[in-house]
């Protein structure tokens, strides 16, 4: 008998690690930034922002809070607004328009950072087979942290197919 509750105690007590792990896991969020296109001047030669948004995976709590500050205008000076993380090669689903993602796990907000991880997104696009290759002179630690990024929106993903929106 005594063997017989032991076996139903852990049951009981691995279901509800399960379902607490479950409840735990954090919903992917979507959001996108853009790069300017040209480098940074001042005058009429003004940066100038690219047509395409770059978009992430954020599945930390705490950082799709700070995202949603920074897009509701409730960041305060000196505030993190800008993006940063780890490019890694290959195309997603949710960012197709470029041949690299950032890993969602490394991606972080800042305020200021080194001059050696700042780059364009289009930059990135056009050097992509120096990224994370050490001496390279570009990226070569594959983190990128393009100082005039602009967050923009939340994107909803999976996008509604076309019968959806008819």
């Amino acid at each position: 008998m005594k063997a017989k509750s032991a076996l139903l105690l852990a049951v009981a007590c691995a279901i509800g690690a399960v379902s607490s792990s479950a409840a735990g896991q954090t919903e992917t969020r979507y959001f996108s930034f853009v790069t300017p296109s040209s480098p940074s001047s001042t005058g009429a030669n003004a940066t100038i922002f690219g047509p395409h948004e770059f978009v992430i995976a954020v599945n930390d709590p705490t950082l799709v809070q700070q995202i949603e500050r920074v897009l509701h205008n409730h960041a305060w000076p000196g505030d993190p607004v800008h993006i940063l993380g780890r490019v890694v090669r290959g195309r997603v689903p949710y960012n197709e328009e470029y041949p690299f993602h950032l890993d969602p796990g490394s991606i972080q907000l800042f305020f200021q950072a080194t001059e050696q991880c700042d780059a364009t997104a289009f930059e990135v696009e056009e050097h992509i087979e120096l990224v994370g290759v050490p001496n390279s002179g570009f990226l070569q630690n594959g983190i990128w942290c393009p100082w005039e990024s602009r967050l923009v929106r939340e994107i909803r993903y999976p996008f509604p197919s076309s019968e959806m929106i008819k």
